[in-house]
């Protein structure tokens, strides 16, 4: 494997452990102390796009079985973006314990 290559994967796995361990902790927050870690889920979105496109280059040099939907992703960001312009913190809640940490938790399942 590519030294640039095995640098992407190695980053990948270990953004991807720390960015699941950090969303449900991130999700609570918001829902409970209105929305005093939004600033937070500017860090996930960023990451979450990162690792689409980390794991996009992977799979297209065939170091991994699947590929990101990224049209998916985009959606998803694309929501909390609305999330955060109208202050709906309950619905960014929502969208990261339920969608984000499902999917990333699939990511981490199809990596081990």
């Amino acid at each position: 494997m590519d030294s640039d290559l095995s640098e992407i994967m190695d980053t990948a796995v270990n953004y991807l452990a720390r960015l699941i361990s950090g969303i449900l902790p991130a999700a609570d927050e918001i829902r409970f102390q209105a929305g005093s870690s939004a600033e937070a889920v500017g860090d996930i979105t960023e990451g979450l796009g990162w690792l689409t496109e980390a794991f996009g280059v992977l799979a297209a040099n065939k170091l991994i079985d699947f590929m990101p939907d990224e049209a998916s992703v985009m959606d998803i960001i694309n929501r909390i973006g609305q999330c955060l312009q109208r202050f709906d913190y309950i619905y960014l809640a929502d969208i990261l314990e339920y969608e984000i940490y499902p999917l990333l938790s699939k990511w981490r399942e199809v990596h081990k």
